[in-house]
């Protein structure tokens, strides 16, 4: 009956380290998009200051197509939705459209990085390099930081579902998967600042 009890006793302990421990990553994560955050506070500061002091803006219907932009935003955003939508099938153990879904994310998220890179390639083919003035190496390091964070997405995408398919549902792979859900959220904020200050507002 005592071993039982100490057995137990072990038992809890041990799972109760467990769970500390994952809480403690979910914690540390939430300390790395903080971190996050001010980077990109900084980058964005740069930027206004930069063009509250800048005559002209280099965006015009020549360098840009809002209707390309608009639908890589949309791209991201349902993106996101599928991030979501997979989260909670792993939840409910529902491995097939767990998958199904992250998949999707994996495919949308590679379509965003494209079209993303595709139109930092236009900007420099239109003559807009990075080193052409201070504005546009503001807007590089912006959309480049950006692109960056995607392509880091991708490929935790990729580990996410190689943990699961090796190791099944269990509380490390949750936690990995909970804090990759927040970090894909993260980045759409981060976009949709973009979309609006340097492409809708640089327009205008």
């Amino acid at each position: 009956m005592t071993k039982k009890i100490i057995f137990a006793y072990k038992k809890e302990k041990e799972n109760s380290s467990k769970i500390n421990l994952e809480s403690k990553k979910i914690l540390g994560f939430w300390l790395y998009l903080m971190s996050d955050c001010i980077i990109f506070a900084s980058f964005f500061s740069v930027y206004f200051v930069i063009k509250s002091s800048s005559m002209h803006f280099f965006l015009n219907k020549n360098t840009i197509s809002l209707k390309t932009v608009f639908l890589e935003t949309l791209v991201l955003l349902f993106s996101s939705f599928s991030c979501g939508i997979s989260f909670l099938h792993f939840q409910k153990r529902k491995i097939k459209k767990m998958y199904y879904w992250l998949f999707l994310t994996l495919i949308l998220g590679l379509l965003f990085l494209c079209i993303e890179v595709f139109e930092m390639y236009n900007f420099i083919k239109h003559g807009f390099s990075p080193q052409k003035n201070g504005l546009l190496s503001s807007i590089f390091t912006l959309l480049s930081v950006h692109a960056i964070h995607i392509f880091s997405g991708l490929i935790w995408i990729i580990f996410i579902i190689s943990q699961t398919y090796l190791s099944g549902i269990n509380k490390k792979n949750y936690t990995n998967f909970f804090c990759f859900s927040l970090f894909w959220h993260f980045l759409d904020i981060i976009w949709l600042f973009l979309y609006s200050f340097i492409y809708l507002i640089g327009l205008l």
